[in-house]
C-alpha cells in the first residue's frame, strides 16, 4: 500500500473518534446564494453548528474549485490554482460543517456535469453558487460532538478534528453516529472497520465521506479487474458503503468515486488494505 512521508512529526493517535447522534432534514437550497454560507446558516438554523451533508441535483452558477496536485517542497501533497466554470449541472456532493478560528466552516467535494457533457469534479471554493434549480441537501446536523478546523503540524495543511462537546436535548428522532478524522497512511476500508468495531457496531452505514487517498486501487465495476489511480493524491468525492457481520467481525464494502491530479474521475469499489489516506479523512459512520 502506497502512502505519502509528510514534512512534520506524525500526530498520534491516527484516528481520532468520536461518538454522536445527528438528525436529519431534507432542504431545496436557494437559487443564488452562496452555497457554503447557505450549508452553514442551517446548520444553526437547525440547532448545531456542525454537520455533514449530501448534496443531489440542481445547478452551480458558477461553480468555483481545485483538484489535487503533485509533491512540493513544502507538502507531500498540493492542489492546482483555481478553476471554473459558469455553469454545471450537480450529480452528487458531500462536504463537512464545523469551525475555523471560532467561525463557520465547510469542507466540500462535488461532482458535477459541465454543458458539453464531461464530468468534472474537486474542492469547492467559498464563490460556488446554486443555480436557478438549486441543488438538494440531505443535511444531518451532529449532537454530542464538534468539528474544528486547524492547521495541522504534520501535513502543514487545514484538516478538520472532531471533538466531543456537551449534548443538548434533540427535539426529534436521533441517529446513532460517529464521526472521526482518519490520519494519513491508514487503509480507509480497515479504518472503517475499526471504528464501527470500536464503537459497538456490528452494522453500519457510510455517509457523506469526504477527504483525500494516495491515488486509489479500485475494481473497475465495468469488468471486475482492480486498477490503480494516479496519485501521490486524489480528492474523494464520495465514500459510502455499509459495515456487515461476519465470522470475523465487522466487514466494510466501500465504493468511491474520486478525481485525479488531471482532474479527470474514477469510481469503483475500493480495494480492501491498498488505499491509504493521503492528507485527512473526514468519516461519518451511522448506527
Amino acid at each position: 500500500m502506497k502512502t505519502l512521508t509528510h514534512p512534520g512529526p506524525a500526530t498520534q493517535p491516527r484516528i481520532r473518534a468520536v461518538r454522536a447522534r445527528s438528525r436529519g432534514e431534507l432542504r431545496t437550497l436557494t437559487p443564488g446564494a452562496l452555497l457554503q454560507e447557505e450549508l452553514t446558516e442551517l446548520a444553526h438554523e437547525l440547532g448545531e453548528g456542525s454537520a455533514y451533508f449530501e448534496l443531489h441535483g440542481g445547478l452551480f452558477t458558477p461553480v468555483s474549485y481545485c483538484t489535487p496536485g503533485p509533491s512540493t517542497e513544502e507538502r507531500a501533497m498540493s492542489f492546482s490554482s483555481e478553476r471554473g466554470a459558469a455553469t454545471a449541472h450537480l450529480v452528487y456532493g458531500s462536504g463537512t460543517v464545523g469551525y475555523r478560528h471560532g467561525a463557520p466552516f465547510v469542507h466540500s467535494h462535488c461532482l458535477w456535469m459541465l454543458p458539453d457533457g464531461s464530468l468534472r469534479g474537486g474542492h469547492l471554493w467559498p464563490e460556488t453558487r446554486s443555480g436557478v434549480t438549486a441543488p438538494t441537501a440531505l443535511f444531518y446536523g451532529v449532537q454530542g460532538a464538534t468539528w474544528v478546523s486547524s492547521d495541522d503540524d504534520e501535513t502543514r495543511m487545514p484538516v478538520f478534528t472532531a471533538y466531543e462537546e456537551e449534548e443538548a436535548m434533540a427535539e426529534s428522532p436521533t441517529i446513532e453516529t460517529t464521526i472521526a478524522r482518519i490520519l494519513p497512511g491508514e487503509d480507509i476500508t480497515l479504518t472503517v472497520e475499526r471504528v464501527a468495531r470500536e464503537a459497538g457496531y456490528q452494522r453500519a452505514a457510510v455517509r457523506g465521506g469526504l477527504g483525500s487517498l494516495v491515488g486509489g486501487q479500485l475494481i473497475d465495476p465495468r469488468n471486475g479487474l482492480e486498477r490503480s489511480v494516479e496519485g501521490p493524491g486524489t480528492e474523494v468525492v464520495a465514500l459510502v458503503g455499509s459495515v456487515e457481520p461476519t465470522a470475523v467481525g465487522p466487514r466494510a464494502r466501500l465504493s468511491c468515486t474520486m478525481v485525479d491530479l488531471h482532474g479527470e474521475l474514477h469510481a469503483g469499489e475500493l480495494v480492501r488494505g491498498s488505499n491509504a489516506v493521503a492528507v485527512t479523512f473526514d468519516l461519518i459512520l451511522q448506527h
